[in-house]
């Protein structure tokens, strides 16, 4: 939640529908829980998409190489990257602006890790953003359904 916006800090001179493609830039987020009454998971956040799994689970990793470093990006607003924006432009490209984001997951340089972090949570680092969500959203499906399969063979 971007809670500048939330919180009307920034004057409204138009809009347009978000679409998935607008989200492919979207901040991606994985470490360790943040949440200090659920500290046994790590999770991956990006954009809509939220997967968990156990700290056990994710230790199998630790000789991963991506799992010592830190991917979590943590954002409650935003501001405009100024300082490389002429450059980008000129460009026709972001490439100018990642040396600043060493540490994200959008950072081309980090394509390797990006693709194992997101098989690890069974998404497709080669994807864009919708169809990681089709992933996701498949993947949740899958799982109601199997709970379900469990309650009626239960009952």
């Amino acid at each position: 939640m971007d809670n500048n916006i939330y919180y009307g800090e920034y004057k409204i001179i138009g809009n347009r529908k978000v679409t998935y493609q607008d989200l492919n830039d979207a901040p991606i987020s994985t470490s360790e829980s943040i949440n200090y009454l659920d500290r046994d998971i790590a999770y991956l956040q990006y954009g809509l998409i939220y997967k968990e799994m156990s700290l056990k689970e994710y230790a199998f990793y630790k000789d991963e190489q991506w799992y010592h470093k830190n991917y979590r990006a943590e954002l409650i607003g935003f501001s405009l990257e100024i300082d490389k924006l002429e450059e980008c432009i000129k460009a026709k490209s972001n490439a100018p602006f990642y040396p600043a984001t060493g540490g994200s997951l959008n950072n081309p340089a980090n394509k390797k890790d990006k693709n194992a972090i997101f098989k690890v949570f069974g998404l497709d680092g080669d994807l864009d953003y919708e169809g990681n969500l089709k992933l996701h959203e498949e993947a949740s499906q899958f799982k109601v359904l199997c709970s379900e399969s469990d309650v009626s063979e239960q009952g």
